[in-house]
């Protein structure tokens, strides 16, 4: 192998190639990246076998076609240690020579025969296309809720349900429920018991630009493969049932508020400052004009304070999870935010008033 290519391009490619890549791997393989030199340009893989990853860089210069496997963290992080401009890739004497000006790394190789295989590809046709930023903030929005328990089957992945040009996602620890929905265009149909695994949701949400480029989705063979340009992830999807979630979703709200979120977060903050790591409820006190959060931690110490809403139906004093409410928070775009209540025990909705296709909800706990 002997090529040249931008550092930029080449750390963008290994940075994806990376999230595929195992962490800790029980085989040093699969820790590994495929550097492939190619009339078309650089191709890199990687695979852990739960993940996979495949894409191709433009190279400057191509003097000899080759394909070595090396270690992806050491790789990465020779390339980053480099200097700015192009880079050359060169296999000497059974090491990989990273060259940029005079700085130069040697790194050991394997043959592509060491690696047990490759994520395989869908090859059923059938497929859906959304816009890469819609997808990727879907995925911020509930990618949270998903249970990081892998013993709670059906709570460990994210459901996925597509229909009438619609794409949704749903996620839930059994104390919380987050949904988005975007729109999408395709004739995938994704099947009943599969998950969508929650290192998935994370890799997408760090590799796919918020952008309007189109993504291609496929369902199939427990696989989920996405396509964007010349790149594609592959995943293994989670066999399990998802519950029954329209069950907690309330057809209606008799109390709700408007707020600013900014003041919401920051008294949910300051709560929490004062729970400290006690797992009590954040006590909270809605009337017509304003919204009373009280914390109180015993003899760790109390907060309180009161900031204004506009609320319509009767007040109601409830419970909630300070730490499930800042993350909701956290995921709305719009500067006010919807509350939704019936009763103390009873689900409560978090909703962004402008943006109609995201809900979140969580359920209350008891006060004293």
């Amino acid at each position: 192998m002997n090529v040249t290519i931008e550092r930029k391009s080449l750390l963008d490619l290994l940075g994806k190639a990376s999230q595929a890549a195992a962490r800790k791997p029980l085989q040093p393989v699969l820790g590994m990246v495929l550097l492939d030199a190619t009339p078309e340009g650089l191709a890199v893989r990687a695979s852990d076998t739960e993940t996979g990853y495949s894409g191709v860089g433009e190279v400057s210069q191509t003097k000899t076609q080759g394909a070595v496997l090396v270690e992806a963290a050491k790789i990465l992080a020779s390339v980053r240690a480099l200097p700015a401009g192009p880079v050359q890739l060169k296999t000497e004497n059974n090491r990989l020579v990273l060259r940029s000006g005079r700085a130069a790394f040697r790194l050991p190789w394997v043959s592509l025969d060491d690696h047990p295989g490759w994520m395989p590809e869908i090859s059923n046709g059938l497929h859906l296309s959304c816009a890469s930023g819609d997808l990727r903030a879907a995925l911020s929005q509930v990618s949270f809720c998903v249970s990081p328990d892998d013993a709670r089957y059906g709570l460990n992945g994210l459901n996925a349900e597509y229909s009438g040009d619609v794409l949704r996602l749903v996620a839930t620890d059994g104390t919380r429920l987050a949904l988005a929905e975007i729109e999408a265009k395709g004739d995938a149909e994704i099947p009943e018991r599969t998950l969508i695994p929650r290192t998935a949701c994370d890799a997408l949400r760090r590799v796919l630009p918020d952008t309007e480029d189109e993504v291609t989705i496929a369902f199939g063979d427990g696989l989920m493969q996405v396509e964007l340009d010349s790149e594609v992830w592959t995943f293994r999807l989670i066999d399990g049932e998802f519950p029954d979630y329209r069950l907690v979703m309330p057809e209606s709200t008799a109390t709700n508020a408007v707020v600013s979120v900014d003041a919401l977060k920051q008294a949910c903050l300051r709560a929490k400052v004062a729970q400290g790591h006690t797992s009590r409820a954040t006590r909270v006190e809605w009337t017509a004009t304003t919204a009373e959060i009280i914390a109180d931690a015993n003899e760790h110490g109390s907060c309180s304070e009161t900031i204004e809403v506009e609320t319509t139906g009767p007040g109601l004093v409830i419970g909630l999870n300070g730490g499930y409410v800042l993350e909701a928070l956290g995921a709305i775009p719009g500067p006010t935010v919807e509350i939704g209540m019936n009763a103390p025990l009873q689900p409560v909705t978090i909703k962004d008033p402008t943006c109609p296709d995201s809900l979140w909800i969580v359920m209350p706990m008891r006060v004293d």
